[in-house]
């Protein structure tokens, strides 16, 4: 995708509405947990139209009564490095 006359980008993945949390963890961001683990700086940004989701993907919310297949990102990351 181009932006401009000179600036391009290009998607990793593009998840549609039937996607499962764990599917977005796996793809988007263990691996940068993991090198974050290993020394390197990341950052996770959660960008988007209100109401299209993106509280539910990161998962800021409590989880002790969630399913699994609910819990976001945050509390996926946070039990990867613990």
């Amino acid at each position: 995708m181009a932006i401009g006359k000179d600036r391009t980008f290009n998607f990793d993945v593009v998840f549609d509405e039937n996607s499962q949390q764990e599917e977005v963890y796996e793809k988007c961001a263990k691996d940068l947990v993991l090198s974050c683990l290993n020394g390197y700086n990341t950052t996770i940004l959660a960008y988007g139209q209100t109401g299209s989701g993106k509280t539910f993907t990161m998962g800021s919310s409590a989880t002790y009564n969630l399913e699994q297949d609910d819990v976001g990102i945050i509390p996926r990351v946070m039990k990867e490095v613990i």
